[in-house]
């Protein structure tokens, strides 16, 4: 009797430490894969966007990429005005439909052709009216399937939006695709045309126009980035994540000046920032009909679309209040002064809703050479400033003495920092200066 019952509570003992074994295990496979595993199955809204950008960018992945590829293939030629256009478009619809996205197509008409823009739209929570747009183009030529011209594109935005949907941004996402690229850039055209008239606020354009062809080692590793420098502040932000996440990513990035050969070229004729992805090496089969998922190199694209998807996130945690729009730079003084009777007032007409805080570049230099002007005792006509703007913000440019006579030009250059960032407003005029005199023509 004795002996039985130590022999039980032993028993007893050893089935405690085992249940709590069993039950720190199972919690501990819960919790991974609630945050990790599960979060790529079933995405839910996550408060912290912050701690899972690396998990959204691993779940981008070439068998995503690739079925959405075959599919669009599958279709065969699709030029604008086609059947076939309008079933790749059909699809492009349903896949988006199926988000928690508000989505609708947009017809257009320019230059007698006609088509169908699709737009779907990630509300933002901010208190900023700001749009970011990520576009691509889903016709083809009349001969070519257009997997990689533009069926990367689509693939990507694609993938990009069932990642980003369920989160919560600061600044509404657009994921736009439009036809009529291939017939001289019409779709986007229209689309940009409406926009305008809408007075929406768009801050950033990123457009992805054949992104997935590559045959060398140099051509898998890098990608090309046109813009302008209204667009430097989206370039950044795509540079700082090839650096951070250089292990997932695995580009570097190429910059280039603006080059207007795909639809973003619509928006920076309007004054929009937009920055511009594109293959290392032009695809020999785009535009014929050899351009097929066989020429693909699905890795390649995997990593332009984690580095797509990383930039939109980062532009759409803005929350910006002030826009170009909003800022006033003007030049004080008369047609023929001395420098010190000259004054730079930048103005921020939002100063009710809130200050903004610039980066603010004066320069005066030679209109031909371009380099800054000096004064008799070496003083560079050069200014760095930054500035919380309240109301207003003015600047003397002080006595400079400029001994000979020189044709000159005055450059005002702003920046928006923190929520601000990707403003951008410059002011630029023209005159001489002589025998310490500053001739303006005309002001600004």
């Amino acid at each position: 009797m004795f002996n039985l019952a130590k022999n039980l509570k032993f028993i007893i003992v050893i089935f405690i430490i085992i249940s709590t074994s069993v039950y720190s295990i199972t919690f501990f496979n819960q919790n991974n894969n609630g945050s990790i595993n599960n979060y790529y199955k079933n995405p839910e809204v996550v408060e912290n966007v912050t701690d899972t950008l690396l998990d959204m960018m691993l779940r981008v992945n070439e068998s995503i990429l690739e079925e959405h590829l075959k599919k669009i293939e599958r279709f065969g030629p699709h030029p604008t005005g086609s059947d076939a256009v309008d079933k790749v478009g059909n699809y492009i619809y349903n896949c988006l439909d199926n988000l928690d996205l508000e989505i609708k197509y947009q017809n257009w008409r320019y230059k007698f052709k006609k088509g169908k823009n699709i737009e779907a739209t990630q509300k933002g929570i901010g208190s900023t009216e700001g749009i970011i747009i990520l576009c691509a183009h889903y016709d083809s030529t009349t001969i070519s399937p257009g997997v990689d011209d533009d069926g990367s594109g689509v693939a990507s935005i694609l993938t990009i939006a069932k990642i980003l949907n369920k989160l919560k941004v600061n600044t509404t996402i657009r994921y736009v695709l439009f036809t009529g690229e291939e017939q001289g850039l019409l779709g986007s055209h229209e689309y940009v045309e409406k926009a305008s008239k809408n007075k929406d606020k768009i801050l950033g354009v990123v457009c992805l126009d054949s992104v997935g062809y590559a045959k060398t080692k140099k051509e898998g590793n890098t990608i090309r980035n046109f813009g302008d420098e209204n667009s430097n502040w989206i370039y950044d932000i795509s540079k700082n994540l090839t650096e951070k996440y250089k292990k997932y990513i695995k580009l570097d990035i190429e910059k280039y000046p603006h080059k207007g050969i795909s639809d973003h070229q619509s928006f920076y004729k309007k004054g929009f920032a937009t920055s511009y992805f594109f293959e290392y090496t032009l695809d020999p089969y785009y535009h014929t009909s050899e351009d097929t998922l066989d020429k693909m190199n699905m890795s390649y694209l995997v990593k332009v679309c984690r580095l797509t998807l990383g930039t939109i996130f980062g532009m759409s945690n803005l929350n910006r209040m002030i826009y170009n729009e909003d800022i006033e730079i003007k030049l004080k003084g008369s047609i023929l002064s001395y420098p010190e009777q000259l004054t730079i007032k930048i103005k921020n007409n939002k100063c009710t809703i809130s200050n903004i805080n610039l980066l603010i570049h004066i320069e005066i230099n030679n209109l031909f050479s371009g380099n800054v002007l000096s004064g008799p005792y070496g003083s560079f006509s050069k200014w760095n400033y930054t500035k919380d703007i309240k109301d207003n913000w003015e600047f003397v440019l002080g006595s400079h003495s400029f001994s000979k006579f020189e044709l000159i030009r005055i450059n005002v250059i702003i920046k928006g920092l923190g929520d601000e960032t990707g403003l951008y407003k410059k002011k630029t005029t023209v005159g001489f200066v002589r025998k310490g005199l500053i001739c303006i023509i005309p002001k600004f």
